[in-house]
């Protein structure tokens, strides 16, 4: 979910949804905005967490390690403002455009997820 000005809603909608879905389907959301509203709503303070989608997205851990499950019935992988030091720390790698299409955020056949949301900064539209 995006949208070019903030303040309209996007962490709140995005939340909704995917609390909708949860306990129907196996739902995670992806947060790949720096700013962590998406683990602070539900009571985590991203700031502390070691494995992020940060983490991931530099190949320092897999999306598995850095998943949180939530007492809302979805699962998060959660970001902090680490995430916005990712542009410079990707800047270097070959088709970095394709970092999250590259296997690392694929449903594979042991997976149990099957609607997966990505929230994102205003930004990254």
């Amino acid at each position: 979910m995006s949208n070019i000005k903030g303040g309209v809603g996007k962490t709140t909608s995005e939340l909704n949804l995917v609390a909708c879905l949860a306990p129907n389907i196996s739902t995670l959301l992806v947060d790949l905005d720096p700013q962590g509203a998406c683990a602070l709503s539900i009571g985590v303070d991203s700031d502390e967490l070691d494995q992020t989608v940060y983490e991931v997205l530099l190949r320092k851990c897999t999306p598995r390690e850095a998943i949180l499950s939530t007492p809302f019935g979805f699962d998060l992988l959660p970001s902090n403002i680490e995430l916005s030091k990712a542009e410079i720390a990707l800047v270097n790698m070959v088709m970095r455009e394709y970092v999250i299409g590259a296997g690392r955020f694929r449903r594979s056949s042991t997976s149990t997820t099957w609607f997966c949301s990505i929230h994102s900064h205003r930004s990254g539209c």
